[in-house]
């Protein structure tokens, strides 16, 4: 099948991030650091977004934007309107869709193909700084189905839910999200999100591991990079601070 002719304005937007590229970061970084930090394992769909191979999306714009440090509008300016009046709910799609979900109490009851996951209420996963928490959980529960929870690859005994707190992962996980963790897959595949326990504190990230086993690095999606930056710790460093990943995101929700 051909592939369809970009619009004008699609045009436009890789036009203004070739620019964007070429003048302030084609020296600073490779490709594939850039494809990297938008949680691509290639540069193949970084190159074809900057050279316009494919049209420029919402989850496309955010993750190039994060990566690179600057506001979405300095690369789409139409993009950036839809995100500005709600459309970053699409930016998601790396996120396995689950059919929606409402709280219940132990007295609820479950479908066949339904399975109860628990929320922890009084734990708030730090996005930003981090949030010294107490484990607590008071009985409160999402329904999963569990057809939905095998397409993503999660275990039922192993999925869990909290809350997001903090603004460092927006837009993707606005303050106040909810999200699900698969806290039987720990090994790091770099540019997936993850909850970490980082020395008492809860925290998402999008987590790479330094070439040549020198640690990890923790990437916020929030552009603005001065409050934002990100965090390398070395092997020695994540012993020191109480550094473990307890899960891989693979699902939130959040009220717009």
């Amino acid at each position: 099948m051909a592939r369809r002719e970009l619009t004008v304005e699609e045009k436009s937007d890789a036009q203004r991030l070739k620019a964007l590229w070429d003048t302030r970061f084609s020296g600073e970084m490779s490709q594939m650091e850039a494809a990297h930090r938008c949680g691509w394992s290639t540069q193949g769909a970084f190159n074809q977004y900057l050279n316009g191979k494919i049209p420029l999306n919402l989850s496309a714009l955010i993750k190039i934007s994060s990566a690179l440090g600057v506001e979405p509008g300095e690369i789409s300016p139409r993009l950036s309107r839809e995100l500005e009046i709600g459309g970053r709910k699409t930016a998601q799609n790396d996120l396995t869709p689950l059919q929606p979900i409402e709280a219940w109490d132990s007295n609820s009851p479950l479908d066949p193909d339904e399975v109860e996951v628990p929320l922890f209420r009084e734990v708030e996963l730090a996005a930003g700084d981090g949030l010294s928490h107490q484990i607590e959980y008071n009985g409160a529960k999402l329904k999963f189905a569990k057809s939905s929870l095998r397409r993503a690859g999660v275990p039922e005994e192993a999925a869990a839910c909290a809350f997001v707190s903090g603004a460092s992962m927006e837009p993707m996980l606005p303050n106040g999200s909810t999200i699900g963790v698969d806290t039987s897959t720990k090994n790091i595949v770099d540019g997936k999100l993850y909850a970490i326990d980082h020395n008492g504190e809860l925290r998402v990230k999008q987590v790479f591991r330094i070439p040549g086993g020198q640690g990890l690095r923790f990437h916020s999606f929030n552009p603005d990079k001065n409050n934002f930056p990100d965090e390398e710790y070395s092997p020695e460093k994540v012993q020191a601070q109480n550094i473990r990943i307890i899960g891989r995101v693979f699902w939130s929700a959040a009220f717009w």
